[in-house]
């Protein structure tokens, strides 16, 4: 027989084992890299679990009505320290929750507002026109739109925007029925135009599931006074006593009297009634944290014993 390339046969049979042993070293190797990878993903995977519950245990903390904004943070350190104290101390792998919350009737229901087409014209027109001193016709196609938006049938506002104008627009829309999403209103027609006239970011102002009136312990003073029909700084006397002796806003000396919120802002008992509330809803951000990951939930809460979870999304 003859040599291959002048080895022998214990030549070629060591080329083969060594071979053998070089994949076999990069068979090792890939394995190694695709159980590297498993347990990193397995471990991320744990850790925005754990921060998910950790945030769960913030929002049911603040289900409880005995939490205002003067005992959050006492009661968020020792609820921590009750829960997570032996689940990993260190900044690496410690768990824990914090927790924010402000008054979601505060800001205006634009899915309740625009069911009212009149109410609506009436109140975004004094608040874009009036005291955001926005372009008219800005306002109108802003107002319209949202009416259009909202309303079930296919006829246009005389600055709106139904199915036809959309599809010119090469663009979604209306719903026609209420707004799922909070920030659902950025998509009408003429609300981005709104968002850069007004110079404001509405995300502050309006809401598409919040309480059925406004909250005036939560309000800012150009929604109170256009929903109310002050003139610009009307509410001001309102706004300095609104929150008690305390001066701190979602505590128990709030101003929970309307006949008082009506005298300090110089309207009748039966307006403020009508169209405003002194008990409202809560909007919370309870966000847990494991090392590194955190998780955080919104959510909506209504007043009551417990306070009641109306809507939550994940962030």
């Amino acid at each position: 027989m003859r040599r291959i390339s002048g080895l022998g046969r214990g030549g070629v049979a060591l080329l083969a084992v060594l071979w053998a042993l070089a994949l076999l070293s990069v068979s090792v190797v890939s394995l190694g890299l695709v159980l590297d990878s498993t347990l990193s993903q397995q471990t991320s995977l744990l850790s925005t679990t754990r921060a998910l519950l950790a945030a769960e245990s913030g929002l049911e903390m603040v289900k409880s009505p005995a939490v205002n904004a003067s005992n959050c943070e006492e009661a968020t350190r020792k609820l921590n320290a009750m829960l997570f104290a032996s689940q990993g101390g260190s900044k690496e792998d410690g768990v824990s929750f914090s927790v924010a919350f402000s008054r979601e009737g505060g800001l205006l229901d634009l899915n309740r507002l625009a069911t009212n087409p009149v109410l609506c014209q009436l109140v975004l027109g004094r608040l874009f026109k009036n005291s955001w001193k926005v372009n008219p016709q800005i306002a109108d196609r802003a107002i319209d739109g949202l009416i259009d938006w909202v309303d079930p049938d296919d006829n246009t506002q005389l600055s709106g925007a139904e199915q036809r104008q959309y599809q010119r627009m090469r663009r979604p829309g209306p719903r026609n029925g209420p707004m799922e999403g909070r920030e659902e209103f950025m998509s009408i027609s003429g609300w981005q135009d709104l968002w850069e006239a007004s110079g404001r970011d509405l995300r502050k102002y309006f809401s598409v599931g919040g309480a059925e009136k406004l909250d005036l312990l939560g309000a800012e003073p150009d929604l109170i006074e256009a929903v109310l029909g002050l003139p610009p700084g009307g509410s001001a006397r309102w706004l300095s006593e609104r929150d008690g002796e305390d001066g701190i806003p979602l505590t128990p000396d709030d101003i929970q009297d309307p006949g008082i919120a009506a005298n300090l802002l110089g309207v009748s008992s039966d307006l403020v009634n009508e169209r405003a509330t002194l008990q409202s809803r809560l909007r919370v951000l309870s966000s847990g944290k494991v090392g590194q990951t955190t998780r955080t939930i919104e959510a909506v809460l209504s007043e009551g014993d417990p306070r009641k979870i109306e809507a939550r999304w994940l962030q």
